[in-house]
């Protein structure tokens, strides 16, 4: 089975970073095509089993945030401190046009 896996946030860390990164694992080496879609920069840091990780374009490195915190590289700011415009191109920006792919290209 084909699977794409939609994460919103970086990979490391808690919660929900977590639990896709094991998500991903367990389906690719369940024998899934697995696509990993998140901000994260560098995914190759973390096991993934083998899925395709996709790291989606960040306009003026700006991660929007619900929680502040420290980003290597970014510019972490609080999504509702954007304007209703920037999250509308931040929106667009982040469903249409990923920056990098592994361990393949796209």
């Amino acid at each position: 089975m084909r699977i794409l896996l939609w994460h919103g946030y970086l990979l490391g860390g808690t919660g929900s970073n977590v639990y896709s990164r094991a998500l991903s694992r367990e389906w690719s080496r369940g024998g899934h095509e697995v696509v990993v879609v998140s901000q994260e920069r560098a995914p190759e840091q973390y096991d993934l089993g083998g899925a395709q990780a996709v790291a989606v374009d960040l306009p003026g490195r700006l991660l929007p945030v619900f929680v502040m915190d420290r980003y290597e590289g970014l510019e972490p700011k609080f999504l509702q401190d954007f304007s209703e415009a920037k999250r509308t191109r931040l929106r667009f920006a982040r469903c249409c046009r990923p920056i990098s792919c592994s361990p393949t290209t796209c």
